[in-house]
């Protein structure tokens, strides 16, 4: 009489051990793409929520533009407060709480300035409190050793034309652009120079992101978000003829 077997064999459990190793490979590709694609998501809302509340913004204001926050539009007398950051009256250094936005409650988190997968490529907080583009860094992982770069305070840099570009610094007005005018960049995390609030369409200066499929978003005027490749972002720029993409997209003047 033959006994009752119990348990697995070592060839049936390395088979079902290979079962298993097939279907997460299979399955991991797709879990991330889906996640992937779910942080793009984010990132598009996040950059139209900040033209959402420009808009708004200007509704309130006389259809004049908040400040974009360039180092000539904001300085340290504590009169000036841009839409990313101000001086606080009693500190040396700009702070995201003395931002438009943030200090009028009108965003509604702080995490929402920077691209999630800004955040997830690179060492760094959901956002930086402090003005640190020349002072601290954040780290890039570029193939086995970590390359630092200056810390931004946003992804999404606003367009520099909103405001005037000569002494005195003055806000323009709402009408003055187009729908389909840019208003907001997803600025490169590590090419573009400055790294401040705004953004010029300036060849070999300002770029786009490409953590994209190599490309990023723009928030237009009239709130639609677009997907723009690096190479063809520097065409538009490129293109600065009367009448060019460089007029269309950016300054109607």
């Amino acid at each position: 009489m033959r006994g009752t077997r119990n348990g697995f064999t070592l060839l049936e459990l390395l088979v079902v051990i290979a079962i298993i190793a097939v279907l997460v490979a299979l399955l991991f590709p797709t879990a991330r793409g889906v996640y992937t694609a779910a942080l793009e998501f984010q990132c598009q809302n996040r950059i139209g929520e900040l033209a959402k509340i420009t808009m708004a913004y200007c509704a309130a204001n006389n259809e004049n533009f908040p400040n974009p926050c360039t180092t000539q539009t904001v300085t340290a007398t504590g009169i000036r407060r841009g839409w990313l950051y101000g001086y606080a009256p009693s500190a040396p250094t700009v702070s995201v709480d003395e931002g438009i936005f943030v200090k009028q409650k009108m965003l509604g988190s702080k995490a929402n300035l920077v691209c999630p997968v800004h955040v997830a490529n690179f060492q760094m907080e959901p956002y930086q409190d402090a003005y640190a583009a020349y002072k601290t860094t954040q780290k890039a992982h570029v193939g086995r050793k970590y390359t630092t770069y200056p810390i931004v305070m946003s992804s999404y840099a606003m367009n520099e034309y909103v405001w005037t570009s000569v002494t005195p610094f003055a806000p323009r007005k709402r009408r003055d652009f187009s729908p389909t005018h840019f208003l907001f960049v997803e600025e490169h995390p590590t090419l573009s120079r400055y790294q401040d609030g705004a953004i010029l369409p300036a060849a070999g200066r300002d770029y786009i992101s490409d953590l994209h499929h190599g490309g990023g978003y723009v928030a237009c005027m009239g709130g639609q978000v677009l997907w723009i490749g690096f190479k063809e972002y520097d065409d538009i720029i490129a293109d600065t003829a009367p009448g060019g993409q460089k007029s269309r997209r950016w300054d109607p003047m």
